[in-house]
């Protein structure tokens, strides 16, 4: 299987965008009939209060519509954690 990985050069660098955590929220159509757009700017609004800088990027669907709204955290060389049905007032407690 090593055989046919490619390495990218810095591709940690445009994934994480020079940080160390990144969060995708899925603003799909079901993403977004589901609310996504409220949480991905509260996520922006909490982050930016709190002066963390993360790279929180709108993604597309991130295959579960029926649990949307989905936030996944992806901490560098850590697996990701999703989080399922966020809400706004949901936010502040999941970055918390």
């Amino acid at each position: 299987m090593d055989d046919y990985a490619i390495e990218v050069p810095g591709e940690d660098s445009v994934f994480f965008g020079g940080r160390d955590l990144r969060v995708n929220v899925g603003m799909s159509t079901c993403g977004l009939a589901a609310g996504a757009g409220p949480v991905y700017n509260e996520i922006k609004e909490q982050l930016d209060r709190r002066g963390v800088v993360v790279k929180v990027v709108n993604v597309g669907c991130i295959g579960a519509c029926y649990a949307e709204p989905l936030v996944e955290f992806i901490a560098r060389g850590r697996p990701g954690v999703i989080f399922s049905g966020v809400t706004k007032g949901g936010v502040e407690e999941i970055i918390e």
